[in-house]
């Protein structure tokens, strides 16, 4: 379906996010964790409709070069292997990546979870509510994604994020990132998982028993990563196990 083709998805669910509260807990201690039950049942509802397309894409290099302009017609599913992420920081990740437009109606509870990410993060970081939205006046666009961590050795070495878009110099916190847990630990993968260091320098497991269905906001400058995820066993691409989390970074319009 074409971009012209489509409706807004329509958000019938309500969410009340303590975003005070948040915005507190990043500046004292990096990172905040907020979890509801309704939200809950929305990442299960966008999990499923990850898995029903994730394995019918084409599966793209790494380098293959792609913008919002790609997603008008189809998600984007990339492979992220090597020393190096796709803007050359060097860090080391082993993982799929898929993209989604923000507002697509073949996948509206993907976009329902996307929108309310990008809004909790624009009021976080004291930009307009809908930025990202409009990429020709913004400059950016919301790359909406799915990252995905195979069994079999998925994972993203410790460090810090240093791509900080010039959108966010001098607003009210550091670059925030705002991650969806889409997995369930025991049940899609046993050992691994997303790991951060608060500002006291402490390893903080965010995959746990309780994080599935839980937004994790937190300061991208501080050190995190994803411990390897299930080394006894061969990845394998299409198989819906291993570790899910969405994200909606700002990216430049090139």
């Amino acid at each position: 379906m074409n971009m012209k083709d489509r409706v807004k998805p329509s958000v019938d669910r309500k969410f009340s996010i303590a975003l005070p509260s948040i915005k507190s807990g990043i500046e004292k201690n990096g990172f905040a964790i907020w979890k509801d039950t309704e939200f809950a049942n929305l990442i299960e509802a966008a999990r499923i409709e990850y898995l029903s397309v994730f394995k019918s894409l084409t599966l793209h290099p790494q380098t293959e070069p792609f913008g919002l302009h790609d997603l008008e017609n189809s998600p984007w599913r990339k492979l992220c292997i090597g020393g190096s992420n796709g803007l050359g920081d060097p860090y080391a990740q082993f993982l799929t990546t898929t993209y989604f437009h923000q507002e697509d109606n073949d996948f509206a509870d993907l976009s329902e979870l996307f929108n309310l990410m990008i809004y909790s993060r624009n009021s976080l970081t004291d930009l307009p509510i809908d930025f990202g939205r409009n990429a020709e006046a913004n400059g950016y666009w919301n790359a909406c994604r799915i990252h995905h961590y195979p069994k079999g050795g998925g994972f993203m070495s410790r460090h810090r994020d240093t791509h900080f878009p010039a959108a966010l110099k001098g607003v009210g916190l550091p670059f925030l990132q705002v991650m969806a847990c889409m997995s369930k630990p025991g049940e899609h993968f046993a050992t691994g998982g997303s790991f951060l260091h608060d500002k006291s320098g402490e390893k903080i497991l965010i995959d746990n028993p309780s994080s599935y269905g839980s937004l994790v906001f937190f300061d991208g400058s501080i050190e995190h990563g994803v411990d390897t995820v299930d080394v006894d066993v061969i990845p394998d691409f299409t198989s819906p196990q291993g570790r899910v989390a969405a994200f909606v970074n700002l990216y430049n319009v090139l």
